[in-house]
């Protein structure tokens, strides 16, 4: 009888130790799953966050004749649009850096060699990726072109340039306002535009075209031939590339190659 008990006690002995190797095997195979769904987690997260707009680093080379088409709607542009053949149509954001960039280094150039000369219209349009502070620059902007045209929108915009550290840092309502005091636009009148939020549709318009000419950061430049329609059909330029790759694009468009 006792050696049959021991037996027993054994075999249940036995079999508790092979249930308890079977959980901690089970254990293990659950706790792997969970560290691969994790994983598969934060490469989607990845991708999705790759797909967002970003800024175009400058020192990227810019593909060459990537062909890309938009169209200057209802945008701010300096030049003569009866006399250029080209439009030279950049997709922006105040709070990006490489686009200040382009604007202290590179505008100027070619403003003074294309546009003052009727061969090239230059056209702004809005694609903000850094939120609020950026729709805000952008309304700022806007409100000066309502008020007084093309051409103080652009000492509006030059201005934003010069008074702000990029990056969404943004700048404030007062000195905006300030701001555009010092090119004469009547104060209260900017003021009640800038707290209209009544570009939010003009603004999401231009990040949707931009979507469609193939830009995926800021700044990003569409060069091309203009149509009476608006239409500008040419080539891409991505980043605040120098001011002779700029003018590459530009030649090879008035050359019609």
């Amino acid at each position: 009888m006792i050696g049959q008990k021991k037996a027993t006690d054994d075999l249940e002995k036995t079999k508790t130790n092979n249930q308890n190797r079977i959980i901690s095997f089970l254990g293990i195979v659950l706790a792997i799953l969970l560290i691969w769904d994790i994983s598969l987690d934060l490469r989607k997260d990845k991708n999705l966050s790759s797909a967002n707009l970003k800024e175009s680093n400058p020192t990227v080379t810019s593909e060459t004749n990537l062909q890309s088409s938009t169209n200057i709607d209802d945008d701010p542009y300096l030049g003569d649009k009866n006399k250029a053949k080209i439009a030279i149509v950049e997709f922006s954001d105040y709070e990006c850096p490489f686009c200040k960039r382009f604007h202290d280094d590179t505008f100027n150039q070619i403003v003074t060699k294309y546009v003052n000369t009727s061969k090239a219209i230059f056209v702004y349009r809005d694609l903000p990726i850094h939120g609020d502070a950026s729709i805000k620059d952008a309304t700022a902007a806007e409100c000066v072109k309502k008020i007084s045209g093309n051409n103080k929108y652009f000492e509006m915009s030059n201005l934003i340039f010069q008074n702000l550290t990029s990056g969404g840092q943004g700048i404030s309502s007062d000195k905006l306002i300030q701001l555009a005091g010092q090119i004469n636009i009547d104060k209260n009148q900017f003021a009640t535009c800038l707290n209209s939020n009544n570009f939010k549709d003009e603004i999401n318009k231009d990040a949707q075209d931009a979507n469609k000419a193939g830009i995926e950061g800021t700044p990003g430049f569409v060069i091309g031939v203009l149509n009476e329609k608006g239409e500008v059909k040419g080539e891409l330029v991505v980043g605040a590339q120098p001011f002779s790759t700029f003018e590459s694009a530009i030649l090879r468009q008035l050359s019609g190659r």
